[in-house]
């Protein structure tokens, strides 16, 4: 059943991401938002799609199927305006493991609301966060952790990234968990 998430009444779902930072702007003052494009992984488990395969190969399904299976329903606080990527199809990908593991990838471009302290422009120091939740979960059914792969980093960026007006000090990840009116989320 596609409405339940991996494990339902069970313990919580862990939703394993990663981000390859493509590009980063324009940043705007006047807006005090910022816009990114972005390959975002996000990995899981659902014992409710095991197979047997004698080559132990993983299936890459097209994204028509989507509808039929489970999928987070991740999305970012601080967005703006956002969209998924579609020349010339949906730049999409859905593989699934026969042990079950879930692997979604999507090419998204995100314009996220930044809050600017500009006290001291035009030496100003800004952080624009791009954070990633649960719409609808709370850590009772899912829980986000940066993805750990041996030789690679959870974030990482394209190494020609080029900002006008300003200069990329550092792009950094953190895990946090929110109390919110309706729940607890991470």
């Amino acid at each position: 059943d596609v409405r339940l998430r991996p494990s339902f009444g069970g313990e919580a779902v862990t939703i394993s991401v990663t981000m390859w930072i493509d590009t980063i702007g324009p940043i705007s003052e006047a807006d005090m938002d910022f816009k990114t494009t972005f390959y975002f992984r996000q990995y899981w488990s659902d014992e409710r799609l095991r197979f047997n395969a004698s080559n132990a190969m993983d299936i890459s399904l097209n994204m028509d199927i989507k509808g039929q299976l489970w999928i987070p329903d991740t999305f970012f606080p601080q967005d703006k305006h956002s969209f998924v990527h579609d020349v010339t199809k949906q730049n999409s990908l859905l593989r699934i493991s026969p042990n079950g593991d879930v692997l979604y990838s999507v090419r998204v471009t995100v314009q996220a609301n930044c809050p600017m302290d500009l006290s001291y422009f035009p030496m100003d120091v800004q952080k624009c966060r791009l954070n990633i939740e649960s719409f609808g979960y709370t850590v009772k059914d899912s829980i986000y952790r940066w993805k750990e792969i041996e030789g690679e980093e959870a974030v990482d960026q394209n190494e020609n990234i080029h900002i006008n007006q300003f200069q990329l000090a550092a792009v950094t990840r953190e895990e946090i968990f929110i109390i919110l009116s309706t729940g607890n989320y991470s």
